[in-house]
């Protein structure tokens, strides 16, 4: 039996403008999870973690263990964890997903797959309330998601082309999922709601289609940005910045606080003006290009 394995877990962007909750693409910025089995029937979280994310952190991956060995009906045993990589913590860029599923992953790899890859997925949706990072985060590419009856999860995944670049502002601010989800409204008027409907069912075409050129004209989204720009208000004259700066169109990385810019070309020009808008502001932005990660989670066996 293997007791030391690595995953490699993607980042996500999740919403993609009007598709919340239901859409998600996997990016080429990575988390590394490393699982270490013992005999000593205990969780640690090793490594160097910054005091005020480390408590957050045990506790998730506590919850991962336990609800792991719950569901596959296995042995219990001692788990080490260890995370590393390059995915920034509440900046809307699926880092819970990287180290929820980089642990139920790497500890069914370990024990020999006693869960399908439904399972997994199903396992991590519940561990997050909804499978927008963890479809995309297991699969790799963009991936349209739902949670069906029982509680499984429905998907189907395209690859995207790597000449599609995503330009991501990372704030120098966090917003906690927690906070954002808080704003949402209890109810949308009809109007709105078919507005979303109508635009996810064109946006997804056009995606599937390659149709990137459409693309910009249905990302607008009124459930869950023009209250969320509130705690980021630099949304809204970034992603206008952006297009003109000639990027396909952008949306609010899942909860945020990061902005994503979609285009085919002049990424370091819609970065530029991106950054701008942030320091325009007074705030600072690191600027990320990548392409979608089209393999999902990867693994290592160390031992």
């Amino acid at each position: 039996m293997k007791t030391k394995i690595r995953v490699r877990v993607p980042a996500t962007t999740a919403n993609v403008g009007p598709g919340f909750d239901s859409l998600g693409i996997a990016l080429q910025i990575y988390n590394d999870v490393e699982l270490t089995l013992s005999e000593v029937p205990e969780v640690q979280l090793m490594g160097d973690i910054p005091r005020e994310q480390s408590h957050g952190a045990l506790k998730m991956v506590m919850e991962c263990t336990r609800l792991f060995f719950r569901k596959a009906k296995v042995e219990e045993r001692g788990v080490a964890v260890q995370i590393t990589g390059s995915v920034p913590t509440a900046r809307g860029l699926g880092s819970s997903v990287t180290v929820r599923l980089g642990v139920v992953a790497g500890l069914d790899r370990l024990f020999g797959n006693p869960l399908s890859k439904a399972d997994v997925l199903k396992l991590v949706t519940e561990l997050e309330g909804h499978p927008d990072n963890a479809a995309p985060g297991l699969h790799g590419g963009l991936v349209v998601s739902g949670i069906m009856g029982g509680g499984e999860v429905a998907c189907i995944r395209k690859p995207l082309p790597e000449s599609l670049q995503f330009v991501a502002a990372i704030p120098d601010f966090e917003v906690e999922t927690k906070k954002a989800r808080a704003l949402l409204p209890a109810a949308l008027p009809f109007a709105d709601a078919v507005h979303n409907v109508n635009r996810v069912a064109l946006l997804v075409a056009a995606l599937w289609n390659g149709d990137y050129g459409l693309v910009g004209d249905f990302l607008e989204d009124r459930l869950h940005q023009p209250v969320r720009s509130t705690l980021i208000p630099q949304l809204f004259p970034c992603l206008k910045a952006a297009k003109e700066a000639g990027a396909i169109g952008g949306w609010l990385s899942g909860s945020g606080s990061t902005v994503m810019a979609l285009t085919k070309s002049n990424a370091t020009k819609v970065g530029v003006t991106m950054k701008k808008v942030f320091a325009d502001s007074g705030r600072e932005c690191e600027i990320v290009v990548v392409s979608a990660d089209n393999t999902g989670v990867t693994f290592k066996d160390l031992a």
